[in-house]
């Protein structure tokens, strides 16, 4: 009995000088190249790789009698997909990256980086759709993604300088979605989408922005996944906004 005993303590003893350090200098070295090769973002334009199902479609001067709707296929640089990949890979590929925030505060910043990364045309070159007369009404929405419909809603000053935009939503196809929907950016302002709604399987989501801002710019829904709403997942590029 003493001897199984003693066979027992020696294993224990054997495992835990081998073993153990193995395990623990493990997880340090696992640690270490976190922080020697963290994560970064990366981003693409994937406009051509949502072929015939990203399309725009503009309403303008709605309930008069010069209303028109037009429809024209996503000029390139209307979806720009992120990515979270190791600073080595980002260097591989060639890619300009960006460093994930670490602070709330940082996260604008980061935002207007991630934009910046993007090799995206001038849009207004190639997007050519009617305007909205002074003092009227008009929405411009965008079916993108394969499943995702986006629409917002503006009113044009009487004077042409300015919009208001009144409401921006997502609708998600049924079996489609799937990601959360944090915030829209339009002329520099951010406009935070209460909740960050998960947007998913026949949902429809929207909120009042009620904001003016001048004519001209994109409206951008930003969209995140993982954890509730934590990483950057895609933008996209609505209009332009006049």
């Amino acid at each position: 009995m003493a001897k199984k005993l003693y066979l027992c303590l020696a294993f224990f003893c054997i495992f835990w000088l081998v073993a153990v350090p193995s395990i623990t200098g493990d997880n340090i070295a696992h640690a270490a190249v976190h922080e020697t090769d963290p994560f970064v973002y990366i981003s693409t334009d994937v406009t051509n790789q949502q072929g015939q199902n990203c399309t725009e479609t503009f309403r303008v001067n709605i309930n008069t009698p010069k209303q028109t709707i037009t429809q024209i296929k996503c000029p390139l640089g209307t979806i720009i997909a992120t990515m979270l990949v190791h600073r080595s890979e980002a260097i591989a590929m060639h890619k300009n990256f960006v460093a994930l925030p670490k602070t709330q505060n940082e996260e604008q910043q980061t935002l207007q980086h991630i934009k910046q990364l993007s090799t995206r045309p001038l849009l207004s070159s190639t997007a050519i759709h009617p305007a909205v007369a002074c003092g009227n009404q008009g929405t411009a929405s965008l079916t993108w993604s394969g499943d995702l419909f986006s629409t917002v809603e503006y009113y044009k000053s009487l004077d042409c300088t300015h919009v208001t935009i009144e409401q921006a939503s997502i609708r998600a196809s049924e079996g489609g979605g799937g990601s959360y929907w944090a915030y829209d950016l339009y002329a520099g302002n951010q406009y935070n989408v209460p909740g960050c709604p998960f947007v998913t399987n026949g949902g429809y989501y929207s909120h009042g922005v009620n904001q003016v801002a001048a004519t001209g710019y994109y409206y951008e829904n930003w969209m995140k996944e993982y954890f509730y709403c934590s990483v950057f997942l895609e933008y996209n590029n609505i209009g332009p906004i006049n």
